[in-house]
């Protein structure tokens, strides 16, 4: 018996909701990591070596941290392709800079910390996951069709700042492309605009495997 008979017609659990030949994989090279960026890190550019192959995601050797005394984080994760997201992994950091509540976002064009005042795609309640062994699943239908993700944390486990070690998804990865510019103001961070210029459909099919 499939999951579907299992579950029922009506079912929407990640199971359930993927296609007869659709696969779930590490999205790693979906990320555009040269476009990712944060907002209020320590260190400028930390945050595109945070999205590793799952298999290295114990690395502690490359981190993101906000700034000295400030726990919030803005983190803009843009795709190559579009894809359907199924769960996160995250590892914070020690000492209470691991996040405890962060807010998703999908396909936002000014990511900024105002953003954090507003209803999220998604809010989840993180624990300490040092080995990254427990996955974060999001939802099929809110998730089904991402450019990018914009992760604001929130709230971390009392430390005075927020250190994250790694972000990795699960999913579906699609040959749908779209190209975009980021213009980005030294003097308002928090003003990034982000551009579309032109969407490509002409390989619509998904990549397996």
């Amino acid at each position: 018996m499939n999951s579907r008979q299992a579950h029922g017609p009506e079912c929407t659990c990640s199971e359930c909701i993927l296609g007869e030949d659709e696969i779930v994989v590490d999205l790693n090279t979906a990320i555009s990591k040269n476009e990712a960026f944060a907002l209020n890190e320590k260190k400028i550019g930390s945050c595109k070596k945070i999205f590793k192959p799952k298999e290295e995601m114990l690395d502690r050797n490359d981190f993101c941290e906000s700034n000295d005394d400030d726990i919030d984080l803005l983190i803009y994760i843009p795709f190559t392709t579009q894809v359907k997201i199924r769960s996160m992994r995250m590892i914070g950091g020690e000492d209470g800079t691991s996040p405890r509540k962060i807010k998703l976002f999908v396909n936002r064009n000014n990511p900024g910390f105002e953003m954090s005042e507003e209803k999220a795609t998604q809010e989840i309640d993180c624990v300490e996951n040092p080995d990254g062994t427990l996955p974060y699943y999001l939802s099929t239908t809110k998730f089904n069709s991402v450019w990018s993700i914009t992760l604001i944390v929130t709230m971390n486990y009392l430390a005075s700042n927020t250190k994250i070690y790694y972000i990795g998804f699960e999913g579906i990865s699609t040959h749908k492309r779209r190209t975009f510019k980021l213009e980005i103001s030294e003097a308002k961070p928090q003003g990034v605009k982000i551009e579309r210029i032109k969407e490509d459909h002409s390989n619509d099919h998904l990549i397996y495997g």
